[in-house]
């Protein structure tokens, strides 16, 4: 590759000899642009990264630890600015979970499919992978099914090769940790970039030891929008419930569309509530216009929930539960539909007019 060339970002936090080791066998394979990011590590690993620069290697600073996500935001940033030109970017991890083969592997695959993103995919079901890496996987790719309706077999994979076109949208996406890569997947689906799969070598030494991921911490920044998102339903879910209760059985208990009448009323004050929450809060947008697709979201919503609880009750015998069932089944819906057209954010905005 010497005009056709590739970008290599690598974010190292407290990176050892596996990384000098990893940058001279990728140097063996092929002529990439290596950028290494040293993410605010201890004095005491200083020597590695100023070998690194004596190889020819771009070695970027944080002063502190700011996280994978920032990290690796900020190696992309420096290879739009410095290697404009080249084809693509390759991100991969510095504790020797990625052999150079498989970098290599991925390099050459943006030439083969410059119109996607390719995921270096590990398979976990091989007897030698930790038990919190198989699981973890397993609960994140279901999550992310749910989310997308597309199945991945690693969302978690460090390694993935970014064609250019993508590259300024990328840098815009939200996460400074581990939640930056699912997003990065996430912005892809909204965006309809394909997600190519690429088989990789899965490798673990030490138990997945070296790894700077923390289970709880860093899987709820992962789910953070579906945790927020769902706080807010939870909160509002029990404010439409409490209402169409006393409404129901107190106000229009007698009438002949009382449980219709309740829905409806219940359901304007809370969704009132649901929209401030999801704006403000949940997604973060302020932009004009998502007024006006909430209320048709909202309106929708209100007239399957009406028809859904009325059926249900019948069935039933029990208005309460009904309303809980059909509720539940129009959650998922609604954070799709809230998520996808109603609260984007600007970096999807950006996407959209760098294809």
């Amino acid at each position: 590759m010497s005009r056709i060339y590739i970008v290599i970002v690598i974010p190292a936090l407290n990176a050892d000899q596996k990384l000098l080791r990893l940058a001279e066998e990728i140097a063996a394979l092929f002529s990439p642009r290596l950028v290494v990011v040293n993410d605010g590590s201890d004095e005491k690993n200083a020597h590695i990264f100023e070998s690194l620069k004596r190889m020819g290697c771009d070695v970027l600073m944080h002063t502190r630890n700011l996280g994978k996500g920032a990290a690796l935001k900020t190696g992309i940033r420096h290879a739009l600015t410095v290697y404009p030109d080249a084809l693509g970017i390759v991100t991969a991890d510095a504790d020797g979970q990625h052999s150079p083969q498989d970098i290599f592997y991925l390099a050459q695959r943006i030439l083969e499919s410059p119109e996607g993103i390719i995921l270096g995919t590990r398979y976990f079901d091989e007897t030698h992978v930790p038990f919190k890496s198989r699981w973890g996987n397993k609960i994140t790719s279901a999550v992310f099914w749910l989310r997308t309706g597309l199945r991945l077999a690693d969302t978690q994979t460090g390694l993935r090769a970014i064609p250019m076109r993508y590259a300024p949208a990328i840098a815009l996406v939200n996460g400074s940790r581990f939640e930056f890569e699912m997003n990065m997947l996430l912005l892809a689906c909204r965006m309809e970039i394909p997600l190519i799969a690429a088989p990789i070598h899965t490798i673990y030494s030490g138990n997945n030891s070296s790894s700077h991921f923390r289970a709880v911490r860093d899987s709820a920044r992962i789910y953070f929008d579906i945790l927020k998102f769902g706080c807010s339903s939870l909160i509002c879910a029990a404010l439409d419930f409490g209402l169409f209760v006393l409404l129901s059985a107190f106000v229009f208990s007698h009438a002949k569309f009382g449980i219709a009448i309740s829905t409806i009323l219940a359901r304007i004050v809370s969704g009132l509530c649901n929209f401030l929450f999801n704006r403000f809060i949940v997604f973060g947008e302020k932009r004009k216009g998502a007024l006006m697709k909430y209320l048709f979201l909202f309106l929708a919503q209100m007239f399957l929930s009406a028809q859904l609880t009325t059926l249900l009750a019948v069935e039933l015998l029990n208005a309460p539960i009904a309303k809980l069932v059909a509720d539940a089944a129009l959650f998922l819906l609604s954070f799709i539909l809230q998520r996808k057209f109603i609260f984007r954010r600007e970096a999807e905005n950006h996407a959209k007019k760098s294809q």
